[in-house]
């Protein structure tokens, strides 16, 4: 018999975990995910990590996640997330 847990994803490699700079708000978040073309998943969890998801994997995901760490006035910290 084999069970999972309702909350268990199969990572299709578009996952990222960002954490937002202090200072940015609401509008600002929600202008960065749209621009980015991202959606948010999950979050906050401990220590104010969310979990987005981005229209695209593998090199083109890890070039994006760069650009995006670049915004500092939006994106505190960013990773790829399986």
């Amino acid at each position: 018999m084999r069970t999972e847990m309702a909350s268990a994803e199969v990572g299709d490699g578009t996952l990222a975990a960002i954490r937002f700079a202090p200072k940015a708000d609401v509008t600002q978040i929600t202008a960065f995910l749209l621009a980015n073309k991202a959606s948010m998943i999950d979050g906050p969890l401990t220590g104010g990590i969310y979990t987005i998801r981005l229209p695209e994997s593998g090199k083109a995901k890890e070039d994006h996640i760069k650009q995006m760490q670049a915004q500092s006035t939006i994106v505190d910290f960013i990773a790829t997330k399986q």
